[in-house]
């Protein structure tokens, strides 16, 4: 009797819920552009899906188009037999800065964090 009551009052609040949950995600607004001199020196290192997120990132880090030196991408895999790619990093060294800018993104590119590794400092972000 108790679990009937339960699943009678959880079968009234999800269906809101769920409607709610979607719509907040459908409320995402597009991402703007990069630069186009920023845009135009990420695509020069291989192209990848990611490579506007990649230019919006290193914009708003307070980068120039001409301190960007390298740019690659790593795909991040889930474990397990599953074995899909579940987001991509991106890789970024500056110039004359030792070390990375590691830019976190889902599978659309969206942006999960921002940090630099191996020595390099950049004002905003974490440094690990």
């Amino acid at each position: 009797m108790v679990l009937g009551s339960i699943l009678e009052i959880a079968m009234r609040f999800l269906p809101p819920a769920a409607a709610l949950a979607l719509a907040a995600c459908a409320a995402l607004p597009p991402q703007p552009p990069a630069p186009p001199d920023m845009a135009a020196r990420v695509a020069a290192f291989p192209a990848h899906q990611c490579s506007q997120a990649t230019a919006r990132v290193l914009t708003g880090a307070g980068l120039s188009a001409a301190q960007v030196r390298q740019v690659f991408y790593e795909p991040i895999v889930s474990g397990g037999i599953a074995h899909r790619v579940i987001g991509h990093l991106a890789w970024v060294r500056v110039q004359d800065q030792p070390g990375y800018l590691v830019a976190d993104m889902d599978t659309d590119c969206r942006m999960r964090t921002v940090f630099t590794r191996d020595g390099m400092r950049i004002a905003g972000l974490p440094a690990f």
